[in-house]
């Protein structure tokens, strides 16, 4: 693709996702397309299996111990997506890292099962992460991350993360027995979930829908819509099998903002499409049925509420 038209390509990436020029042009393919779904197999199957961890929370829960890692949407996140890897862009790398990578001494049933710190480039400002069961790479990094070389993690340079499990440590039986509970994913279902995910964060340049890390309503000034209680992680339930799957929630994004980011003409999922019969709303892609189910939680008043939480996470504390 000639640089003119990509540069182009990214600055509209960049009105959706909310990344930098820098990373979303090295995130455009050569298809013209604005890349949230073009990657190789393996990165997709990681994106669907982080799916798990991401929209499994609180007491709808389908798996245990997902809170964790389902409270980095909390955090104010960009999503990049690129073909050989998913980066994760914050102003906290090393907490959210440390909330999807595992511990090393295998005490504690955190992080998602086979996750591995693989290395750390800059001011420990990025975080390399590869994940054994799909082979796929996540990164972690700050907004003014370039994505230098990553140190490898068992070296000196890496000792802050020392707790953490590192590349070239098997899966532990606790891992394996939580990795064998994983539900199986159809190929049709897998671009759909990882779907799910590159759209965690995304907005319309218009200003109609914003899905805005499924924690908070980034339009919430400009349009008359009911507050959602935000107190804390938001119950979430996602489970299936096969081609058939139901994703539930309690929060944030409102069900309508959740089908227009994945049916966008410039920025949905190529070929999904939408069945609504009687109360349900399904997602279809080829052969995968999705089922979307809402049940919002009211609150009088979360002004404020949702700017004092995220910016207490943002500030460093502990994970």
């Amino acid at each position: 693709m000639p640089n003119s038209r990509r540069r182009q390509t990214a600055a509209i990436r960049s009105q959706f996702t909310g990344e930098s020029s820098f990373f979303a042009a090295r995130g455009i393919p050569r298809d013209r397309s604005i890349g949230l779904d073009q990657c190789t197999q393996v990165q997709q199957r990681l994106r669907a299996y982080l799916a798990l961890y991401l929209f499994n929370s609180g007491k709808r829960a389908a798996l245990p111990d997902t809170d964790l890692t389902a409270a980095i949407t909390m955090y104010s996140l960009v999503v990049s997506a690129h073909r050989d890897k998913l980066i994760l862009i914050t102003n906290a790398p090393a907490n959210v890292a440390a909330r999807i990578c595992c511990e090393a001494d295998s005490i504690h049933d955190r992080g998602v099962p086979g996750m591995r710190l693989a290395g750390v480039a800059g001011v420990f400002d990025s975080y390399y992460l590869h994940h054994l069961p799909t082979g796929g790479t996540l990164v972690v990094t700050q907004p003014q991350g370039h994505l230098d070389p990553p140190v490898p993690a068992d070296t000196a340079a890496a000792r802050r993360t020392s707790n953490w499990a590192l590349l070239g440590q098997p899966m532990s039986r606790a891992e394996e027995n939580r990795h064998a509970a994983w539900p199986a994913m159809s190929p049709s279902m897998t671009p759909l979930l990882a779907g799910l995910v590159t759209r965690l964060n995304l907005s319309d340049p218009g200003g109609s829908w914003a899905t805005g890390t499924w924690f908070w309503d980034p339009l919430q000034q400009s349009r008359s819509r009911p507050d959602i209680s935000t107190l804390g992680l938001c119950a979430r339930r996602l489970w299936g099998s096969g081609d058939d799957w139901a994703l539930s929630w309690e929060g944030y994004p409102f069900a309508a903002d959740l089908i227009c980011a994945m049916t966008d003409p410039v920025a949905g999922v190529a070929g999904l499409t939408v069945l609504r019969h009687e109360q349900r709303t399904v997602l279809c892609l080829g052969s995968a049925r999705l089922t979307v189910i809402h049940t919002p939680k009211r609150s009088r008043s979360t002004e404020g509420r949702v700017g004092r939480r995220a910016a207490a996470l943002n500030a460093e504390g502990g994970v």
